[in-house]
């Protein structure tokens, strides 16, 4: 069987970028309905950190998940890594991934 090179891309995302095994992490996304799915993603760091207020700041990073997993990711959902919970503030994709950025500010809804 002769496979396409885009079907290839979608193998390569699953079985090598977003296998907890090489880059990505186990996370667990939270819809707005309070549906939980267990993922996994790849977590890039964002330097800067996100200032709101004088005297408040929150931690910011964007998240990769492949989007055969979670069709339709919201602004206001959540992601637990390691027990901390990150909140959804902003959303861009392609064919293949969504890239989302998180939040620790609680007051992102």
């Amino acid at each position: 069987m002769v496979i396409t090179f885009k079907q290839q891309i979608a193998i390569d995302i699953a079985a090598v970028h977003l296998n907890s095994d090489e880059f990505a992490t186990a996370m667990t996304y939270i819809n707005s309905a309070g549906t939980q799915t267990a993922i996994k993603g790849k977590i890039e760091p964002i330097v800067e950190v996100m200032p709101f207020e004088v005297g408040l700041q929150a931690d910011v990073q964007n998240v990769i998940i492949n989007r055969a997993v979670i069709s339709a990711p919201a602004r206001g959902d959540t992601i637990t890594i390691a027990s901390v919970v990150w909140r959804v503030c902003a959303i861009t994709g392609n064919e293949y991934l969504w890239t989302i950025q998180i939040s620790t500010d609680s007051r992102l809804s």
